[in-house]
């Protein structure tokens, strides 16, 4: 968001800075404490397997079936919060992948980053870049030193207009998504992390999310989700497969 002409600069930026801390001191937002319960009951529990976690938006928050795609001798922990940035799941890793005992981590962040909730879908593409590459650095260095596996995974495809789109679709421009997933591409290559192309696995030919794998034009819908598992689950093989696989915190 920007500066209103009525409000000068300095001002904006105090009451910005006092917003912030009053977010943070009275709050959750990264939502940590969604899954407080869930990760102490996981930590506790004596389960030898390795844990792979996925960390992501509603992609993996609404995903079916999820833990089903865990290799023999694994297992999924999804840790995925709807509406969630890029930012907020950086400042909940240490708690969701760290904390507990993560052997494996797969990282699908930025699809809400691009929205643009105040100007023009485009105009947040420079800054939404900066962002999400700034957080999946953070991640995948905070995973490094830990030991942890890394997977890096493509943003899904966005659908052309219909009856039953969300309407927050038209708030990402296609063209900042792409430039996103280009970097996520070249990062994981640098790191030589898998990376899960999901977009490449769910457009169609005119650039868009495929019709029939989507029913709101955002998330992928049972068909969709079957596609991402096939490709998912080799991928995940791999990552607990690999040396150095640390065992899970009891």
């Amino acid at each position: 968001m920007t500066p209103s002409r009525a409000v000068p600069a300095g001002l904006w930026t105090r009451l910005s800075d006092a917003l912030f801390r009053m977010i943070e001191q009275t709050a959750d937002p990264a939502r940590i404490g969604r899954y407080r319960a869930a990760n102490a009951a996981l930590v506790a529990a004596s389960d030898p397997r390795p844990r792979i976690v996925f960390i992501s938006d509603s992609i993996a928050d609404l995903w079916p079936g999820l833990d089903r795609l865990a290799p023999a001798g694994a297992v999924i922990v999804g840790r995925g919060i709807a509406g969630q940035t890029s930012t907020q799941m950086l400042l909940r890793f240490q708690a969701d992948v760290v904390g507990v005992g993560a052997a494996a981590v797969v990282i699908l962040a930025g699809s809400n980053d691009i929205r643009a909730d105040f100007s023009a879908p485009v105009s947040v593409g420079e800054a939404a870049l900066a962002r999400i590459s700034a957080n999946v650095t953070a991640m995948a260095d905070i995973a490094k030193g830990r030991g942890i596996a890394v997977a890096i995974c493509a943003l899904p495809p966005l659908a052309a207009p219909f009856k039953g789109r969300k309407p927050s679709v038209a708030r990402r421009d296609p063209l900042v998504l792409a430039s996103v997933n280009a970097w996520l591409r070249v990062f994981a290559a640098s790191r030589g992390a898998p990376f899960v192309d999901f977009h490449t696995l769910l457009v169609n030919s005119e650039g868009r999310f495929t019709r029939d794998l989507t029913d709101d034009g955002l998330h992928p819908n049972a068909a969709g989700y079957q596609k991402m598992g096939e490709a998912l689950a080799p991928i995940l093989a791999i990552l607990v497969a690999g040396p150095g696989v640390p065992t899970p915190l009891a």
